[in-house]
């Protein structure tokens, strides 16, 4: 898509904008948008290496969906081209969908953005967040609580502060936590959707998920369940959990468990009664697989338990001496 292309459109009448091919974008079409459509834009998907000349869509502040492939082409990008990216998305006051996705500074462009107050979204998505710009980003998840819709997938150490945050975002209809949500548990996993009453959908992962989670998911609006971490329900956890839902609010639920641990296999007999009982409960389906690295996940497991009740020893070592 070649800028005497957008150019030559009658001005101010192009509302949405999609790149297919990244070959298809240069930065004189981009410019093109700014002085020629800026003010009609309302969605902007882009894959495309020209990171660095987001910038020059300053002008187009009517935007309301913006999707952005990064390819992650952007990890060296200099800062004055990361303040520019989040001053033009701070100046985006109709924002309400946004996805950066394989961005490794989208935590970075996205906290400023996240504490508009003005702005209020309603989808967020971000996908390949440093470690780093996680610890800033987290925090400001909690001041968009008009978010209807959240997935997240980057890296995480200190993941009570993003429990904690996304716990307070009680409007959430969707939830999906990948890689952020690597080293939650069964408590971790109560707390964070303990108010989340409207969830309609809801993936995470985990190093140590049991029985303990299923009653805190009994959500009357709940249709699609993914556990994606190291499980060791069991049958009878599943069959009661099942037992609690409601057969009209519940219907058509699908329940995944994709990484049980080997320890807690279910037999193909029990996965059948499982499906039997879910389908005339509420119509819904189940789906269950094996850890495929069951003895590598079994180490992982147990030396991540070993180092996080060696981090809780080491704080209250360190309360008592204060």
């Amino acid at each position: 898509m070649n800028a005497t292309f957008l150019m030559g459109l009658r001005p101010q009448t192009l509302e949405a904008f999609e790149v297919i091919s990244r070959a298809d974008m240069n930065n004189e079409s981009l410019l093109a948008l700014n002085t020629h459509h800026n003010e009609t834009l309302r969605e902007l998907r882009l894959s495309v290496p020209h990171i660095a000349a987001l910038p020059n869509l300053r002008n187009c502040v009517m935007l309301e969906s913006f999707y952005l492939d990064a390819g992650f082409v952007d990890a060296y990008l200099e800062e004055p081209v990361i303040s520019g990216i989040t001053a033009w998305l701070r100046s985006c006051k109709k924002l309400r969908n946004i996805s950066l996705v394989k961005m490794t500074n989208s935590a970075k462009i996205m906290t400023p953005v996240l504490l508009e107050n003005d702005i209020k979204l309603l989808k967020l998505e971000l996908e390949g967040y440093s470690l780093s710009d996680g610890n800033d980003f987290h925090p400001g998840l909690a001041n968009q609580t008009s978010l209807q819709s959240l997935r997240l997938k980057g890296d995480n150490l200190d993941h009570g502060i993003l429990v904690d945050c996304v716990a307070r975002l009680t409007n959430l209809r969707e939830l999906q936590l990948k890689d952020v949500s690597d080293l939650f548990m069964d408590e971790d996993i109560c707390h964070l959707v303990r108010d989340l009453d409207e969830l309609q959908m809801f993936w995470t992962s985990g190093i140590a998920i049991s029985d303990t989670v299923l009653p805190a998911l009994v959500k009357p609006k709940l249709r699609n369940l993914s556990f994606g971490g190291v499980t060791t329900f069991t049958k009878d956890g599943i069959l009661k959990y099942i037992s609690s839902l409601d057969p009209e609010r519940n219907r058509g639920l699908a329940l995944s468990v994709l990484n049980a641990h080997s320890d807690s296999n279910l037999t193909e007999a029990d996965q059948r009664q499982i499906r039997a009982s879910i389908s005339r409960k509420v119509d819904g389906s189940f789906e269950f697989f094996l850890d495929r690295g069951s003895q590598h996940s079994a180490l992982f497991h147990n030396s991540m338990l070993t180092w996080l009740a060696e981090i809780d020893s080491s704080d209250s070592s360190y309360s008592e001496s204060e």
